[in-house]
């Protein structure tokens, strides 16, 4: 974990040495709706199993929705829905290909507290195996409950915004509580650079129809499997660190397409096999691709639903 942190700030860092970032277009009122297919392809996994032959793949599905508004005295809310199907598939692995479903319901919220403007959200939900989701209601457990949230406060001293808050979610592999703190500059109503802990971003936009943005963030997650005979469970856990690179091009009105390349590290999967055997071990970082599209001015969604406070871009 020492090790994935250190490695993650250095990335970050590595950010303030590319161009400055960009905010995005979009009506920011009303429905907005984000969707986006990721593929990572396969890579060693022989680490997990001592065999050389071992490989996995994985792939992402994600719909990220809102526009229900509404205020309470001085506050801004936003209800959500994020929802995203993963599927792990493996060969040379005493395991069954994994079908694995997030589904979380965020509430945003926007605020000031005297010179500070506060920026969060609460995301109850679900994280389970797909023989669990698909009848939630009858074979759920408190074990597949997960609870994201966030604030940030952000000062404004004209040339910066400073950033600091607290997060919990399972971002690092595991529930955890971490520190949200850092800074964003904007030189000019086109630029945006985030450089912050543990996730920073950039974005620039030539022209009101092409953008491009690159962040680094951590990408794991952990999921309660249930065998599919009912018979035990295990907690699936995924630990990584993204660097993902996106070209948005804005088609018709508000609508937007993304392609995303990116860069996956410090890999590392925990799962239980057939056997019963905890299978435990890093894998290879690997490339990915990612195809997205959104309108209404949401934010480019981000695997295991590791994104900024707010579901809009200028929420």
């Amino acid at each position: 974990m020492r090790r994935r942190l250190t490695r993650l700030v250095a990335a970050c860092l590595t950010l303030g040495l590319l161009p400055q970032a960009a905010a995005q277009t979009g009506d920011e009122q009303g429905f907005f709706l984000a969707a986006g297919i990721t593929r990572l392809p396969s890579a060693d996994a022989g680490g997990i199993t001592g065999s050389g032959a071992a490989t996995l793949e994985g792939r992402e599905h994600q719909l990220y929705a809102g526009g229900l508004r509404f205020s309470v005295a001085a506050m801004r809310f936003e209800l959500g829905v994020d929802y995203q199907y993963t599927r792990y598939v493996y060969e040379d692995i005493d395991s069954r290909n994994r079908d694995l479903h997030r589904l979380q319901i965020p509430l945003h919220f926007e605020s000031a507290v005297g010179d500070w403007r506060l920026h969060g959200h609460l995301a109850p939900g679900v994280s389970t195996s797909s023989n669990v989701f698909k009848d939630l209601f009858k074979r759920g457990s408190a074990d597949d409950v997960v609870v994201s949230a966030g604030v940030e406060g952000r000062l404004d001293t004209g040339k910066r915004t400073w950033i600091a808050g607290v997060a919990h979610d399972r971002s690092f592999g595991r529930p955890a509580l971490y520190p949200v703190i850092g800074v964003e500059v904007e030189p000019a109503s086109t630029t945006r650079l985030r450089l912050a802990f543990p996730d920073s971003s950039l974005s620039i936009e030539w022209s009101d129809r092409l953008g491009f943005s690159a962040r680094v963030f951590p990408a794991g997650h952990r999921w309660h499997v249930v065998a599919d005979d009912f018979a035990s469970e295990f907690d699936y856990r995924v630990e990584a660190i993204r660097a993902q690179a996106s070209l948005g091009v804005v088609l018709w009105r508000a609508f937007r397409a993304d392609l995303s390349l990116g860069y996956e590290f410090d890999r590392e999967h925990a799962l239980t096999d057939d056997l019963g055997v905890r299978l435990n071990a890093p894998l290879d970082d690997q490339w990915f691709v990612a195809l997205g599209f959104r309108t209404g001015g949401a934010r480019l969604p981000l695997t295991h639903g590791a994104h900024l406070p707010g579901g809009r871009s200028g929420f």
